[in-house]
């Protein structure tokens, strides 16, 4: 079944290619901000889109509870049309709390687009809520399927300066922090081809 497409302010259309690559532990060095800090932007449950998705598959970026939705190939398709804005379909598991974190060696080049300042940003999902009252109180405006069922989702993207990213920003990553989790995660966002970040 397609995927419902959305007409974001982020966002442009894009196909679907496997998203492939090793979630790994990230250095303690690239994420030096405490968490909570004031230069960190929160979208939390009000701030969410309401749409109907297929659960996550391989088509998607995913990093722990968040899954962006068929990024490899939005990728593609912006670094063949430059100028395009790059969509990023943010969905996070109910109750789920995450930081995105450009690395440092990145961020000249990389940026996140859900309201986030340099390079980063927090998402805080929907909780799961059993009395009607709960769940307008937590959605705030209906539909309040995200506090009933399912998980939160949140329209956005990411921007690349081809023009000064190695490889065409193909190696390009993002470290994501789990509120109450160990060590934070961090994977390739655009299933790169292989070889093609091995260092030398």
């Amino acid at each position: 079944m397609a995927r419902t497409r959305l007409i974001l302010l982020f966002l442009i259309a894009a196909g679907a290619v496997a998203a492939v690559g090793i979630v790994r532990s990230a250095p303690e060095g690239d994420t030096s901000q405490a968490e909570g800090s004031p230069a960190d932007l929160v979208e939390g449950c009000k701030d969410r889109i309401e749409a109907t998705l297929d659960p996550p598959d391989q088509k998607d970026t995913v990093i722990g509870p968040v899954a962006f939705t068929e990024l490899p190939d939005a990728y593609r398709y912006v670094r063949r049309h430059r100028g395009e804005p790059l969509k990023a379909v943010a969905i996070l598991r109910a109750g789920a709390d995450v930081r995105l974190v450009v690395p440092r060696s990145q961020r000249a080049w990389l940026k996140v687009g859900y309201g986030a300042r340099r390079g980063r940003t927090r998402l805080q999902a929907c909780r799961h809520r059993a009395s009607r009252q709960a769940r307008e109180k937590e959605c705030g405006w209906a539909p309040f399927r995200a506090c009933t069922r399912g998980p939160t989702l949140f329209s956005g993207g990411f921007a690349v300066a081809f023009d000064r990213a190695p490889h065409d920003g193909e190696c390009a990553e993002l470290i994501v922090r789990v509120r109450g989790s160990g060590r934070p995660l961090r994977k390739y966002l655009f299933d790169p081809r292989p070889r093609v970040c091995d260092k030398p």
